[in-house]
This record gives structure tokens, sequence and C-alpha cells, in this order.
């Protein structure tokens, strides 16, 4: 991560993501991108193959969109982590910074 002491991390998800996050989310969008197509296919095909396609296609969906919203919750606690150390970084640093300062008022 490339910023300056003073400023916020960066957020980009996906390079500054956990594998954990990364693995939902593109497990996600393949289930759900799995599921679109199965649909059309139900939608274009006839016969007895008809409803066993729509019933995988909208499962498919189902768990993509389960999958993506925990990708989410994953991404928003690693970015409650972040905030929190760098919070914690800049406290410690005005500490150490009063502390310097009282002890030059001092010898003057």
């Amino acid at each position: 991560m490339n910023t300056a002491p003073n400023q916020p991390p960066r957020f980009d998800p996906w390079t500054n993501g956990t594998p954990a996050y990364r693995r939902t989310l593109v497990t996600g969008m393949a289930c759900t991108f799995g599921g679109v197509i199965l649909l059309v296919l139900a939608a274009i095909s006839g016969g007895s193959a008809e409803g066993t396609l729509r019933t995988f296609g909208i499962l498919l969906v189902g768990v993509g969109i389960f999958s993506h919203l925990i990708s989410i919750l994953l991404r928003r606690r690693q970015a409650k982590e972040i905030i929190q150390a760098h919070r914690e970084r800049q406290q410690a640093q005005r500490a150490k910074g009063t502390g310097a300062n009282k002890s030059k008022k001092k010898g003057s």
C-alpha cells in the first residue's frame, strides 16, 4: 500500500482483499452467470428439460447472490479493521508527538 502516513489507506477491494473475499466474489459471479445461462437455455428450449433447467438456473442465481452478499460482508469487516488500525496508528503518532512537545517546553 503506497499511502502517505497522514492519509487513510486506499480501498482497492481486489488487490487488498482477503483470499476469502476474492473466492466468494468470484464464486458468486460464476454461479450467477451459470444460472442466467441455464435460465436462457430453459426459455429457448422446449420439452421436459425446460423445468429442470429453470429450477437449476434459479437455484444457481440464488447461490450466486448469496455468495456475493457474503463477499460484501467479508470486505466490510476487513475495511473496518483497516480503518481501526489506521486510527490507532494516528493516535499513537499524536501521543508520541505530544509527549515530545511537553519535554521540549519543560527544558526551555
